[in-house]
C-alpha cells in the first residue's frame, strides 16, 4: 500500500510513492541521513511520516485529508478482494450439497415441479451465507466491502446495502434457508386467470389512448362479464401491468417514444468536418403575425416557418427560407441559399420523412445531387438531427426571446420559463402591435445571423468560425451553372384541357399552351422545369428536347363592370388563341386528305359513300311490291312523297376536296353562267 495510518492516525507514505510525486531519491537520502523525517520499514518497504516532510515538499503533495481518503478506498478494496475469494470458495465447495439435502426435506415439493437447477442454486446461496455469518464479525466498515463482493457473485440480488444488511440478520434469527431459498418457487398452484384474461388485459392496456388502471379494469370486468367468466382483481390487473411493463408500453406510446424512454439508440459522434453532412428541418417562428385568407378574413394567429439548412460539424446554419408553410418551393430555396452560400454539396444530407420526399420534384432533385455522390438520408431517428433541434431550442431561447412578439415554447412546455406571461401575450396581440410578414422575415434574418456569431460553449467558438476554419474533404464542389441547372426543378405533369396545373398547398398554378402546340401535346405527358410558379419550361418527355415556355395563367374579370384594360388584351389574345387552334386544326386535317389523295383520288368518295345516307324513296320506286303497299296500306302514292333532305354539315370541310371556284367576272370568255358582251361599235 503506498499509504498507512498508524493507531494514532498518522499517515504514512511509501518511499515509491515519494518518487511517483516527483521528489527524487537524493533528496529523500538527504532528509534520512539528517534526520529531518520519521521513517519506518515495513515488508521491505520503507515509509516516510507525512507530517515531519518538509514543508516546501508537503505542499506539493496532496492533504492530509485526501491521503486518509485514498487510504480507505484502498483498504476498502482489498477487503472486498478478501470476501470475494471467501465467498467464491464457499460457492464452489461441497459443503452445498449438505445443504442441498437440507432444502430436500424441507421442500419436498421440488422435486414434484421439477425445480432441480433452482435447487442448486439455493444450495450455493445457502453455502455462501453460511461463510458470510462466520467471517462478518458486524463491523460497520466491512459491510460496504462485503455487500460489493456478494453482488460480484450474485449480479442484482439485492439493490441497497440496507436490504442486504436485514437479510443477514434473517439468517442469523431464522436460519440460513429463509434467505437462501426464494418462497415464490414454492407451492406453485394452477393459474386461477387463463389466457382470455390475459388476451384482454393485455389488449385494453395496450391501447394507443392510454386509459388508466381503474378504467382499464373497469372495461376488463365488461369484457369479463359478456364472455361469461370472472372478472380478476385490480390488484391482479396491477399485477399484469407490473410483470408485462415493456410489452404494454411498446404499443402505447409508441415506437418513437418507447425507444426515446428506454434509451433504445446508439452512441454517435458528430461529423468531423465541414461539408461531411447537412441537417435540414422546419421551425415554426415563435411570434405571431397578421395574414390575409383567401376568403379575404385576417388570421390574427399565424406563424410563419424557417426551413434551416445547418452544418452539422459547426452548427452554422448556411442555409435557410421563410415562408407561410414548409412546402416544396420552402425546401429547394432553402436548399439552394445554402449551395449558393457555400458553393459545396455535402457528402449526406438528412432530413425526416416529411412530405416532400413523396414529390416528383425530390424525387428528380435526388437524383441529380446523387450523381455528384450525395447521399440523402430519411432518418426518424431524433439523435441525426439532435444538432440541428437543440439549435431551434436556442434560437428560441437565447434570441427570438428577447424579441417583441415572442409566444414562448408552446403550452405543452415542461419549464415554466417556456411559457409566455398571458398579460403580455394580450399586449402582443392588440391590434396596433400586430407584426406583418416582412417583419417575421427581418426578425429571424437577424436572429439568425446573431446565432451564427454567438460563442457555443462546448466548442468556446462560434458556428461562423468553426465553419470557416474547419477542412471540408468531403463536400462536393458546386459551380454556378451546376446550380442553376440543380433547381431549376424538373417534374412530369400531363397537360389537361390544353393547360399544365401545379398545386402546391393552397396554391393552384396555371399555365396554358400555345395554339400551336395544342394537338401535339394536348393529354400528353411532358417534363417540366420551373425556377419560381412565373414561369415554367417544357421538355419532351422521352428526349428531354425543350418544347416551349408558357407564363402563367392571368385570370380576368368575369363581369363587364368590373373588367379593366388589360383583361380586355388577356380576353382579345384568349380569342385569337381559339382562332388560331381551329387554323391549326384545319391545317393538319387538309393535310392529311392531301396524304390520302395522293394515294387514291377517290378516297374522299369512298369513305363519304359509307356515311351518306341512301335515297330511300327512289329505291322504293324500283320495288312495286312495296310501291303497291304504300297505296293499298298506307293511302299515298310514292311518286307524290317529297325528297327527304340532307344536310352534309357533319363533315368538317377540311375532310373534304375543295370545290372549284366559277369565274364570275363580266371578261371572262369561257363556259359559265355569264354571256359574253357583244362589242359595241360606238361609230354607229
Amino acid at each position: 500500500m503506498n499509504v498507512c495510518v498508524d493507531n494514532n492516525k498518522g499517515v504514512w507514505l511509501r518511499r515509491n510513492y515519494l518518487k511517483g510525486k516527483g521528489v527524487s531519491e537524493n533528496t529523500i537520502k538527504k532528509w534520512c541521513n539528517r534526520k529531518i523525517v520519521i521513517c519506518k520499514k515495513d515488508s521491505n518497504h520503507t515509509y516516510i511520516l507525512y507530517d515531519t516532510i518538509p514543508t516546501p515538499t508537503r505542499k506539493k503533495l496532496p492533504d492530509k485529508a485526501m491521503l486518509l481518503y485514498d487510504f480507505k478506498q484502498e483498504q476498502a478494496g482489498g477487503l472486498q478482494q478478501h470476501f470475494f475469494s471467501q465467498l467464491s470458495e464457499a460457492y464452489n465447495a461441497p459443503r452445498s450439497g449438505h445443504w442441498r439435502n437440507e432444502i430436500l426435506k424441507a421442500h419436498g415439493t421440488f422435486e414434484q415441479i421439477k425445480f432441480g437447477e433452482k435447487v442448486n442454486e439455493f444450495a450455493r446461496k445457502a453455502a455462501v451465507f453460511e461463510r458470510i455469518l462466520s467471517i462478518y464479525g458486524g463491523k460497520k466498515r466491512e459491510l460496504e466491502p462485503l455487500y460489493r463482493a456478494y453482488d460480484q457473485l450474485f449480479p442484482g440480488n439485492f439493490s441497497k446495502k440496507n436490504r442486504f444488511c436485514m437479510v443477514i440478520k434473517q439468517a442469523k434469527e431464522k436460519g440460513i434457508l429463509s434467505v437462501a431459498v426464494n418462497g415464490s418457487c414454492l407451492n406453485r398452484k394452477k393459474e386461477k386467470h387463463g389466457a382470455l384474461h390475459k388476451y384482454f388485459a393485455c389488449f385494453i392496456l395496450s391501447h394507443p389512448k392510454g386509459f388508466e388502471l381503474t378504467e382499464s379494469h373497469r372495461k376488463l370486468a365488461g369484457a369479463c362479464e359478456s364472455a361469461n367468466i370472472d372478472t380478476p382483481s385490480l390488484k391482479w390487473l396491477w399485477t399484469y401491468r407490473k410483470n408485462n411493463r415493456n410489452d404494454i408500453e411498446l404499443y402505447r406510446l409508441g415506437p418513437s417514444k418507447w425507444e426515446a424512454k428506454n434509451g433504445i439508440r446508439t452512441t454517435t459522434i458528430p461529423a468531423c468536418y465541414a461539408g461531411d453532412t447537412w441537417e435540414i428541418d422546419g421551425w415554426e417562428i415563435p411570434i405571431y403575425y397578421r395574414r390575409e385568407r383567401k376568403d379575404g378574413k385576417i388570421d390574427r394567429f399565424a406563424k410563419a416557418v424557417l426551413f434551416t439548412v445547418m452544418d452539422s460539424h459547426s452548427q452554422k446554419i448556411i442555409g435557410w427560407r421563410i415562408a407561410e408553410s414548409e412546402n416544396t418551393e420552402t425546401i429547394l430555396k432553402g436548399l439552394e441559399k445554402a449551395v449558393r452560400e457555400t458553393g459545396t454539396l455535402p457528402y449526406e444530407i438528412v432530413s425526416d420523412n416529411h412530405s416532400f420526399n413523396k414529390t416528383k420534384e425530390a424525387g428528380h432533385f435526388k437524383e441529380d445531387v446523387a450523381s455528384l455522390g450525395v447521399i440523402w438520408n430519411v432518418d426518424m431517428n431524433p439523435r441525426r438531427k439532435s444538432n440541428l433541434e437543440r439549435t431551434f431550442r436556442t434560437l428560441g431561447d437565447k434570441h427570438f426571446k428577447n424579441q417583441f412578439g415572442y409566444t414562448g415554447q408552446g403550452i405543452r412546455s415542461v419549464t415554466e420559463t417556456g411559457v409566455t406571461q398571458p398579460e403580455l401575450m394580450d399586449e402582443y396581440l392588440k391590434s396596433e402591435n400586430a407584426q406583418d410578414f416582412s417583419q417575421i422575415v427581418v426578425t429571424t434574418m437577424a436572429m439568425i445571423k446573431d446565432y451564427n456569431n454567438s460563442t457555443v460553449k462546448t466548442y468556446k467558438d462560434t458556428p461562423h468560425n468553426r465553419y470557416e476554419e474547419s477542412e471540408r474533404p468531403n463536400a462536393k464542389p458546386v459551380d454556378d451553372a451546376r446550380r442553376v441547372r440543380l433547381f431549376i426543378r424538373k417534374t412530369e405533369h400531363t397537360i389537361r384541357n390544353n393547360q399544365v396545373t401545379i398545386t402546391r398547398g393552397e396554391h393552384k398554378f396555371e399555365y396554358q399552351l400555345n395554339a400551336e402546340y395544342f394537338f401535339e401535346y394536348n393529354n400528353k405527358k411532358v417534363a417540366v422545369r420551373y425556377e419560381n410558379f412565373d414561369k415554367i419550361y417544357l421538355y419532351n418527355i422521352e428526349t428531354d428536347e425543350p418544347v416551349c415556355c408558357v407564363s402563367q395563367k392571368a385570370p380576368v374579370h368575369r363581369s363587364a363592370a368590373n373588367q379593366t384594360e388589360s383583361d380586355r388584351i388577356i380576353l382579345n389574345k384568349h380569342a385569337g388563341r381559339r382562332k388560331g387552334i381551329m387554323v391549326q386544326s384545319r391545317k393538319r386535317r387538309e393535310e392529311i386528305l392531301a396524304q390520302a389523295e395522293a394515294l387514291n383520288k377517290s378516297a374522299y368518295h369512298i369513305v363519304n359513300k359509307l356515311t351518306t345516307p341512301k335515297d330511300v324513296i327512289e329505291e322504293i320506286k324500283k320495288d312495286t311490291v312495296l310501291s303497291l303497299e304504300c297505296i293499298e296500306e298506307y293511302g299515298f302514292n310514292i311518286d307524290s312523297v317529297r325528297k327527304i333532305p340532307f344536310v352534309d354539315k357533319s363533315i368538317d370541310p377540311a375532310l373534304k376536296p375543295k370545290k372549284e371556284k366559277e369565274n364570275r367576272s363580266p371578261f371572262y370568255s369561257g363556259e359559265g353562267t355569264m354571256k359574253v358582251l357583244e362589242t359595241l361599235d360606238i361609230n354607229n
